[in-house]
């Protein structure tokens, strides 16, 4: 990319705002990202679009292919240097934008070219310097955010404005961050964005946005303790956020938003045990689900029960092996990537009302960053 620096000034036409969906029209899976070697986003013609950094630090992306499906291929090159990469989605532009951090802590953003047109090596702008970490979401009047920790712990936000991003536009929020991943409810006494934030010492925050928009760094709800990852999805029963948590121990919990728009730290119940990383998204129903691997590289997937069911630890089937990593897209019904402790990245699309299977797999990658 030579992601080394262009200007933060975006173009002014970003002030005609002729894509703004009402929030029951947003789909929450392709809203909200968190930084990672394998990102994925729904482009504006409701393709689903995977980006993949490979082990010299190149950004490569793909669109699906009409009709489904990927290729080994397929891959268009975007830049170099790269870390990690998020996405999110400008509703005032129609379009999916991406984040990439590279390996000297700058944050980069790209958005999409009109018409899902793609993205080019020389097309992206610098919005920070000294970022670790970073999660994306859209808020309620459905403009994109992003949140991100620099490498003191100190966590920022800011929402996109008419022009995009600048450097000097962010808010801090929050202090001694590790971790931070968003959520979005459509219910369950809360509409709204919500960002989850996980400090040093593993403790586990929460915070809504503001009725007015923004957040405070008063405003945080201490929610759990010994906490080393996150994620989220929605509940189908009542629209709102579950967050899914692993503590030290390996000890995967789950929590649904209760009644108020809220979470307790005696509210979480567990759903399974060894496990190493996760990833959430929804199936074809809009039914919730959760994907771990476990400290063997096995991946398991659960479907959320009907009728706001939950979650059991003896609910999980098994359909992956020697997995590193794993990310999900929401495109109808649910697509999984994984990256195996190879490096090869892989796609499974679900089966309608039949889950995922160990041999239903398709190697669309090589030599992806684990």
């Amino acid at each position: 990319m030579s992601m080394f620096m262009r200007s933060a000034t975006r173009r002014s036409h970003r002030q005609s705002m002729s894509f703004r969906p009402a929030c029951g029209q947003l789909e929450p899976k392709s809203l909200m990202s968190v930084l990672t070697p394998v990102a994925t986003a729904v482009n504006v013609n409701s393709q689903a679009e995977v980006f993949a950094v490979n082990r010299a630090g190149n950004l490569y992306e793909q669109t699906e292919a009409p009709g489904g499906g990927y290729s080994s291929n397929g891959w268009h090159f975007l830049g170099s240097g790269v870390k990690s990469v998020a996405t999110s989605f400008n509703y005032g532009q129609g379009a999916v934008e991406v984040f990439a951090l590279n390996t000297a802590g700058n944050l980069f953003e790209q958005t999409e070219r009109p018409g899902a047109g793609g993205y080019s090596a020389t097309g992206w702008h610098s919005v920070g310097t000294s970022i670790t970490t970073v999660a994306t979401g859209i808020n309620a009047n459905g403009y994109a955010e992003v949140f991100a920790v620099n490498t003191t712990g100190t966590l920022y936000e800011q929402a996109e404005g008419s022009d995009g991003y600048s450097a000097n536009g962010w808010h801090a929020i929050g202090s001694s961050i590790s971790t931070v991943a968003t959520g979005y409810s459509d219910g369950s006494g809360h509409v709204g964005l919500e960002v989850f934030a996980v400090n040093k010492a593993g403790n586990h925050y929460e915070q809504n946005e503001l009725a007015g928009g923004g957040y405070s760094a008063s405003g945080w709800s201490l929610i759990g303790g010994s906490i080393t990852t996150i994620a989220t999805s929605v509940n189908n029963g009542n629209s709102g956020t579950e967050i899914f948590a692993v503590n030290t121990a390996g000890t995967l919990f789950e929590q649904t938003q209760n009644s108020h728009g809220g979470y307790s730290s005696s509210g979480w119940h567990s759903i399974g045990s060894g496990i190493r990383t996760i990833a959430a998204g929804r199936d074809g129903n809009g039914n919730a689900e959760v994907f771990a691997v476990n400290t063997a590289g096995t991946l398991f997937e659960q479907t959320e029960r009907p009728g706001d069911g939950g979650y059991r630890s003896n609910g999980w089937y098994h359909i992956g092996d020697s997995i590193a990593r794993v990310a999900t897209c929401k495109n109808g019904n649910d697509e999984v990537f994984t990256v195996n402790t190879a490096g090869n990245l892989y796609e499974q699309t679900e089966i309608a009302s039949n889950g995922y299977s160990r041999t239903g797999w398709h190697l669309i990658g090589t030599a992806i960053m684990t």
